[in-house]
């Protein structure tokens, strides 16, 4: 009978200590085959977690340790009531005290001077968030303490720390939605994609309504050993750096690996328009793409610098100057919107300008699904006119990370070698392109955003209001001149 009674504990507790064992046994650093793009990093995987790990030569050695690390969740995993978050959680991470009592931030700026470049950055996009962080060598260990804390066992509350980081932020924000260029890249992209994952009320959801039970229910959410790669280069101990970490991670999850957001379909408004207080007129076209398999990414990439091309050469006619500045590419798991930016410094009517460009965008992607590039078109790839800015990269403290992580995440991507092709073989080129522009392009969408500066009606009444009080008086005052 005592057997009996105790069995089910029995089971319990067995179940509990295979569960720890289990995950213990997932921390345990395994050495796995190292990826082309980052020659002279080992790779190893750590309870999910994907470790790139070099330690330079002493003739190569930079002065500060360079830590990257690449979070496979972004914009496109919020909840639709989750404006911000994703942002937000990129923020948290790096400056919000983790479980250790320290920040990111609190240990490599601990030399930081106001002025200085900052020692981190964080960038959250569509499907991913990425941070590069440089330290001093012998604190790198206390970044990963800190870093994976933040992370994997957030203690994100709505305290003083984190009321101080949403008021950085805020600047940060109102900058996204509130300045010219900025607010209207950023309005293309929000108008683009909505009806998809990757939508967010970026502009109609202030920033203090995002409350620290939010974010930090976002983070344990979306937030996996399974979905996070770390990029270091330090002068420490390979066994003691893959022993740290995986000490950090005992006890957690691996959790989900990177969700598949491979079925958005485009299908944006015609028009939206944008409030800002701005002095010129703005307007923007963007040109979304959907449903592209990634073998095809680098083709589609390709055909949307021909697609560039062409509209450069449209002629501009009056006022209305084309920004090229205003040109970028947001990438998704199977989609991509290309932007680009016109103004009126006269500040009158665009819309037959704007509306001009449209149908010239219009018929260069029926041009081009119909007979695909000129063999001229495959002679290079570099968009005419595009500024050209350099960047002293010596002077960014985590240029090494940054680097690290745009090649793990983007070389993979990117449409050059279809141009190294072209030269090799034109011909062959020319058909995959025409292909791919025959599959993609005719279910291409185009979404304009008009810019303009908010109604003043209710200042415009007052002053008006004001003016014929004005009049009376004066007319009052000379009648009763004339009668005296």
């Amino acid at each position: 009978m005592r057997s009996r009674l105790l069995r089910p504990r029995a089971i319990r507790l067995f179940l509990m200590a295979a569960t720890v064992l289990s995950l213990s046994l997932g921390a345990i650093p395994q050495e796995v085959a190292a990826h082309s793009l980052l020659p002279g990093y080992s790779l190893f995987e750590i309870n999910g977690v994907k470790v790139y790990f070099r330690k330079p030569p002493s003739e190569e050695r930079a002065q500060l340790a360079q830590i990257g690390a690449i979070m496979m969740a972004g914009i496109g995993n919020q909840e639709p009531d989750e404006a911000h978050c994703a942002h937000m959680a990129e923020h948290m991470v790096c400056m919000y005290p983790g479980p250790s009592g320290e920040s990111v931030w609190s240990i490599s700026a601990k030399d930081y001077q106001l002025g200085s470049p900052l020692p981190l950055n964080g960038h959250v996009s569509l499907d991913t968030t990425e941070w590069a962080v440089s330290a001093a060598h012998s604190d790198t260990l206390r970044v990963l303490t800190a870093l994976l804390g933040s992370m994997f066992r957030s203690t994100l509350e709505s305290d003083e720390a984190f009321k101080t980081e949403i008021k950085r932020a805020r600047r940060e924000v109102d900058a996204m939605t509130g300045s010219d260029i900025t607010a209207l890249a950023n309005k293309m992209k929000a108008s683009a994609f909505h009806g998809t994952r990757y939508y967010e009320t970026l502009f109609e959801t202030p920033l203090p309504e995002v409350t620290a039970e939010k974010i930090r229910g976002f983070i344990e959410r979306e937030y996996t050993p399974a979905r996070l790669t770390l990029i270091i280069a330090a002068d420490v101990d390979e066994s003691e750096l893959l022993n740290h970490i995986a000490r950090c991670l005992v006890g957690i999850d691996p959790g989900r690996g990177p969700a598949d957001h491979s079925d958005v379909y485009l299908d944006p408004p015609s028009q939206a328009t944008l409030e800002v207080g701005a002095k010129k007129q703005y307007a923007g076209l963007a040109v979304g793409i959907s449903r592209i398999l990634p073998e095809d990414r680098p083709t589609v990439l390709a055909l949307l610098n021909i697609l560039t091309r062409r509209l450069y050469a449209v002629p501009q006619t009056g006022s209305i100057r084309f920004l090229r500045d205003l040109h970028t590419i947001f990438v998704a798991q199977s989609a991509l919107v290309a932007t680009y930016g016109y103004t009126d410094a006269r500040g009158s009517d665009m819309s037959s300008e704007v509306q001009r460009y449209q149908e010239a965008l219009s018929s260069i992607l029926a041009s081009l699904a119909s007979d695909g590039p000129s063999m001229e078109e495959l002679s290079y790839y570099v968009i005419p006119g595009t500024p050209r800015v350099s960047v002293d990269l010596s002077s960014i403290p985590y240029a090494g990370a940054s680097q690290t992580v745009s090649t793990l995440l983007y070389n993979g991507l990117m449409e050059t070698s279809i141009w190294d092709r072209a030269e090799a073989y034109p011909e062959e080129t020319r058909k995959i392109l025409k292909a791919a522009a025959a599959k993609y392009l005719p279910n291409a969408k185009i979404t304009v955003v008009y810019q303009k500066q908010p109604s003043n009606s209710g200042t415009v009444l007052g002053l008006s209001i004001a003016a014929l009080t004005a009049c009376i008086a004066l007319g009052v005052f000379f009648w009763r001149r004339a009668t005296v």
